[in-house]
């Protein structure tokens, strides 16, 4: 596995095989914490789309870096200096 910032350069330049390696290490997290909040199956995962939706959006305009915080349900993203 790559380094996280390593991924989002290359997710920002267009690879998405990148972007996939982040979504797949941080799905099943993201998805545990977002059941706690619903036992609707199909809503959790509609959360968990939209997350990476706007992430991947987020990265390819001009964020440099990605934080997948599972702890408050968010997708942090930081601008690099």
């Amino acid at each position: 596995m790559h380094d996280e910032a390593s991924l989002v350069s290359r997710t920002k330049d267009g690879d998405h095989k990148a972007f996939k390696e982040l979504y797949e290490s941080s799905i099943d997290p993201l998805y545990r914490f977002l059941k706690q909040f619903s036992t609707d199956t199909h809503q959790v995962e509609e959360w968990v789309q939209r997350s990476f939706i706007k992430a991947y959006g987020k990265v390819r305009t001009g964020f440099g870096a990605i934080t997948i915080e599972t702890k408050s349900g968010n997708i942090t993203l930081k601008q690099k200096d």
